[in-house]
């Protein structure tokens, strides 16, 4: 008797999940999709200066693919994965693949600036410096 009552439990659940499910995967209509996709768009523009105190913004971009890529001086991981991105943005420039580097660093260009111009990394066995743009965001930024 509790055995069957176990299995009436787990199949109502499994019953009840399913409905729940085929409820939440429904995909939009055609036409729920069209007026979406013309009232959204699909990137957020944003405004930064880079290290030259020039001002870049995402729409810049525009017809790129952009990797925006936050980061900081002090942040050890950050300084593993630059190598990889100097590598991205070597091999796919010429395809229209943009890294955008946003420093996160409170100093901001103080520290940023001699960062970028004396550090150098090694990429595919040479030495090289981060060839993509910087930018410097904050938190008034976003």
């Amino acid at each position: 008797m509790k055995r069957s009552g176990l299995i009436l439990a787990a199949l109502a659940a499994i019953a009840i999940g399913l409905f729940l499910e085929t409820r939440v995967t429904r995909l939009p209509s055609a036409r729920a999709a069209k007026a979406s996709k013309e009232t959204t768009s699909s990137s957020v523009d944003f405004r930064v200066k880079d290290l030259d105190d020039r001002e870049v913004s995402l729409s810049q971009f525009k017809g790129e693919v952009v990797l925006v890529n936050f980061w900081a001086t002090w942040c050890g991981p950050c300084n593993i994965e630059i190598p990889w991105l100097i590598d991205l943005q070597n091999k796919y420039r010429a395809r229209g693949f943009t890294v955008l580097g946003v420093a996160l660093d409170e100093e901001g260009r103080s520290v940023v600036a001699p960062f970028v111009q004396a550090k150098r990394f090694k990429v595919g066995g040479a030495v090289q410096s981060m060839n993509y743009p910087i930018v410097l965001g904050s938190d008034a930024n976003g």
